[in-house]
């Protein structure tokens, strides 16, 4: 039995002796294979060095416009808004301009919309006044001009007054049982035309009966905490922008009172009152409790506590958003544009960056430096900027330091 087994086991023997020549061949290929890899791994990132190094130095001044293209590919599809409110993805698209004719410093505050039988109207605040424009879509709006076909001014300021340097709508309302139209408008006054780091701000009412055309001013309706005169500082209140909640209007504006962060307040008024002046009243951690003129308030869009680098929130637009079902703002700081989600349209939360600006705003500027700010959310379909749905545009101010300023939007998706 020995020596019949003998030629099997040398048989196996030479077997196993081939299977392992052939596995020594295939673990030196295997490890050549690994090298050749790694070579051109390390060639491949020396190549694009020495590219990158060539472009910069061949093409210096097309730097900034990579950055540029960059800057857009990164804001053209942000998603970073959390479940809680319900956005996954809040994608925005490219950026075109808005053509406004000869009309400088547009937008200069919030856009109000009315949409009714398959017509647009746009309320625009530019300079220091307000216009009107008409179409059947958001992409044909055409602005109302006079007898000498330049734009027409629906609002302006007065002589004297309150007013006498700035009279911009922030939020036009219509009233459903007298449909009257209110006109909340921002309002300055300056030590001269130009001082517009200095000046007093507050918020005034006007009503019109004739779809817009043409108002009645009614006077003021919420002014400032801790102001000072015209020439120290910018003091006051500002930039409204409204929603209707259940029997009221919600106003939400700037407060510029050098006691805490500039932030965004609250204040209501029954909409039955066509929000005339003495009717309003601003919140506080009691509820809305003080009055709209003189009195004391709190913010509700604050400053983040916990990022250092954000130190103003401002410019609010808010609307009932039906796709999410819940209120909707969106409001500038001055590393960029960010949104917040409610429930109650008092409590906000989510906060988070849609849109990033190239550079802090409250940086010190240099000729040149692209700057954004006015944000608006807009949707077609819906009779009124204070509601929104999952799509629409994001209108905003694009103005480069030392120029005017242009309006340009962006197209909008939530998911």
């Amino acid at each position: 039995m020995e020596n019949a087994s003998y030629p099997h086991t040398l048989w196996e023997e030479r077997i196993l002796k081939k299977q392992n020549q052939k596995g020594e061949k295939d673990g030196q290929s295997e490890k050549r294979r690994g090298h050749r890899k790694i070579f051109l791994a390390v060639f491949l990132i020396f190549f694009l060095i020495v590219i990158f190094y060539i472009v910069r130095v061949l093409f210096q001044d097309k730097i900034s416009i990579l950055g540029s293209v960059f800057s857009t590919l990164r804001n053209f599809s942000v998603s970073n808004i959390s479940k809680d409110g319900k956005i996954q993805r809040f994608a925005l698209g490219d950026e075109e301009l808005v053509p406004m004719s000869i009309l400088k410093y547009v937008p200069d505050g919030h856009i109000s919309k009315i949409e009714k039988n398959g017509d647009i109207t746009l309320f625009v605040s530019a300079h220091d006044k307000s216009y009107l424009m008409q179409g059947r879509t958001l992409k044909d709006m055409v602005l109302l001009a006079g007898m000498d076909g330049l734009p027409k001014p629906i609002l302006k300021p007065d002589s004297g007054g309150f007013d006498k340097d700035y009279a911009g709508f922030g939020q036009v309302i219509e009233n459903p049982e007298t449909h009257d139209l209110i006109g909340i408008y921002h309002t300055e006054v300056r030590i001269s035309p130009d001082a517009s780091d200095s000046q007093l701000t507050s918020i005034a009412l006007a009503l019109s009966k004739d779809k817009g055309f043409t108002w009645h001013k009614m006077g003021r309706i919420i002014t400032g905490q801790n102001t000072t005169n015209p020439g120290t500082s910018v003091s006051g209140t500002g930039q409204p922008a409204g929603v209707i909640v259940g029997d009221y209007i919600y106003l939400y504006f700037s407060d510029w009172n050098r006691l805490m962060p500039d932030s965004i307040h609250l204040a209501r008024s029954l909409l039955s009152q066509n929000g005339m002046p003495g009717t309003w009243e601003k919140y506080t951690e009691q509820g809305f409790r003080q009055v709209g003129l003189g009195g004391k308030s709190v913010p509700v869009i604050v400053p983040f506590e916990w990022d250092r680098k954000i130190y103003y929130t401002a410019n609010p637009s808010i609307s009932f958003n039906e796709y999410l079902k819940k209120y909707l703002a969106i409001f500038e700081t001055n590393i960029g544009f960010f949104a917040a989600t409610s429930e109650d349209a008092i409590d906000w939360n989510s906060h988070k960056l849609i849109f990033e600006f190239p550079k802090d705003t409250t940086a010190s500027k240099s000729i040149g430096d692209i700057w954004y700010s006015y944000p608006t959310l807009l949707s077609e379909n819906t009779q009124t900027d204070m509601v929104t749905g999952k799509t629409g545009y994001l209108y905003y101010g694009r103005g480069i330091f030392g120029q005017d300023h242009q309006m340009v939007r962006r197209s909008f998706v939530i998911q």
